[in-house]
Order: C-alpha cells, then sequence, then structure tokens
C-alpha cells in the first residue's frame, strides 16, 4: 500500500479536487487500485445552492467534493466513508449576528456530518441551532427542510460543540474510515482542506506530498513533511498548521506546471499529468 497528500497552497480554491480527482481517475486508467479520500469537508451553500438538493436526496450531508473524488474513484467507496467528517456553512444575516462573541466561523456551520467505520457505518448527523437562528430567513426554510431529510435525525447542537467538530475532538472517528481504506486499497491519495497541512494523523504516512497552488504543482517527500508538521503542532494540534509554514521548513524538491483549464468540470488529460504520473509511478515502485 502506498499513498499520497494533496494539499493546497491557497486557503481557497487552489484546485485541489479538481487535480486530485483527476490524478485518481489517471492512475486507475492505468491499471492501479487508487482511490480518493478527503477526511475533513466543507461547502457553503451560498457558492454551491445545488448542494442541499443533493443533500435531500441522499438524506445524508455530504460534500460536492466527496462526490466527484467517489466518481474518479470508481464509486468504490461511499461518499461518507472516503469524507468521514463534512460541514455545510451557510450565509449570516449581520443584522441578527452579535458581532462581539464572534471567535472563529463556527456560527456559520448549520450543519454536519461524523461517521465512524466499524463492522457497520455509523453516522450522527447535528444542526448547529444557535447558527439557524442567524441565517436570512430567505434561506431558513430550504435549511429546515434539507435537515428533516436527514438520515439518522440530526442531533441539535450549539455552536460550542461545532467548534469542537471543527477542532478535530472527532478526529479519531474520521480515522476508523481512513483505516479500513487504507488497509484495502493499493494506493490511496489523501485530499486536504483548505490550506491545511495534514487533515489526518494517517496523512503524515504519505509517500509523497503535492503541494497544489493555481497552476502549478510542488513536490515535497513525505517523511520530510511530516517532519516538519511535527515541528509545528502546537496546542492547536492538526488544524493549526498551515500549508505555507511547513513548506517555509522543507521547500520543494521539484516543480511541474499545469495548464489553464477553460471547463474545470472536465479536469485534467494524462497529457497534462504525464509527467507528474510517471514521478509518482518511478517513487512508489521504489
Amino acid at each position: 500500500m502506498a499513498s499520497i497528500l494533496v494539499v493546497g497552497y491557497n486557503e481557497f480554491s487552489s484546485g485541489k479536487t479538481t487535480f486530485t480527482a483527476s490524478l485518481v481517475g489517471l492512475l486507475r486508467k492505468r491499471g492501479y487500485d487508487a482511490v480518493a479520500v478527503k477526511p475533513v469537508a466543507g461547502v457553503n451553500i451560498w457558492e454551491s445552492p445545488w448542494i442541499l438538493d443533493e443533500i435531500k436526496r441522499r438524506r445524508l450531508v455530504v460534500s460536492g467534493d466527496a462526490i466527484k473524488l467517489a466518481s474518479s474513484s470508481g464509486d468504490s467507496i461511499a461518499p461518507e466513508i472516503l469524507n468521514p467528517l463534512t460541514v455545510v456553512y451557510a450565509p449570516v444575516d449581520p443584522s441578527l449576528k452579535d458581532w462581539r462573541l464572534v471567535s472563529g466561523r463556527e456560527d456559520e456551520i448549520v450543519l454536519g456530518r461524523i461517521s465512524r467505520c466499524g463492522e457497520r457505518v455509523d453516522t450522527l448527523h447535528f444542526v448547529n441551532v444557535e447558527a439557524l437562528n442567524v441565517v436570512p430567513a430567505g434561506i431558513t426554510a430550504s435549511l429546515v427542510e434539507a435537515a428533516g431529510r436527514l438520515m439518522p435525525y440530526p442531533l441539535r447542537v450549539d455552536s460550542g460543540f461545532v467548534e469542537r467538530v471543527i477542532g478535530y475532538e472527532f478526529i479519531g472517528e474520521v480515522e476508523t474510515c481512513m483505516s479500513r481504506i487504507l488497509a484495502g486499497h493499493e494506493l490511496v491519495v489523501f485530499e486536504s482542506n483548505s490550506d491545511i497541512a495534514a487533515p489526518s494523523p494517517s496523512s503524515l504516512g504519505s509517500d509523497i506530498v503535492l503541494v497544489v497552488g493555481r497552476g502549478v504543482v510542488g513536490v515535497v517527500d513525505g517523511e520530510r513533511w511530516a517532519k516538519a508538521v511535527e515541528v509545528l503542532l502546537g496546542s492547536g494540534g492538526l488544524r493549526s498548521v498551515l500549508v505555507r509554514d511547513v513548506l517555509s521548513l522543507t521547500g520543494t524538491k521539484r516543480v511541474y506546471y499545469l495548464p489553464f483549464l477553460s471547463e474545470p468540470l472536465e479536469g485534467y488529460s494524462e497529457q497534462d499529468l504525464d509527467n507528474i504520473l510517471d514521478y509518482i509511478l518511478e517513487k512508489i515502485r521504489g
């Protein structure tokens, strides 16, 4: 078994998911049992309004990234397993928000899911009542409808609980699903969230780290990356270690440039990623 970690240089819109899905699809095309995972994900309904219909249809909190990665993996792993922790962000009505109490984005998270993989997959859905109370009135009904369709029915929580979730307090549950996938597949590609340097402890065992920026991919040795993350770990845990800080310690051993995609949904072709694929396979084969 081998693994690769894909992280983003930019906090948002680095292109990680398009790159990861393309990479996994091309590895599978070459005959490898490759799958993608995203331990932690978030989706914003204002930027991706279609996701609420998907949540209602599946009766499951799910992200667009997880759906895309599941497809690239041949739909061999359910989205709730390859992405065990997902949160849903919604806009906030500024007239209802008490800005004196704001410390993070937990009051923008209205829905979420945590999955645990044992003999069966156990799922916990939650709805942040405090966040729901400050969502603009025109959006509230759609969120309430989506929450009412979830199975199992969501637990009503406050922003304090959500802070624990995004603070990685439930990373142990996430790791149960990562362990299952790592044990069952030849090649696992981890995708991190935002500009977090490592989405889960198991991702730090990756052989290669690919740092994706807009139009560029940097390569770092996996062991070197893991050591740098360990150096930077503080009381905030993995959530507090950012890609740019790790890169300042590791640098990159080589860089590849990506073509501009006028249709990002189509992803990268084999020709686009040929050099990267050859490098990855050479390293993995030893």
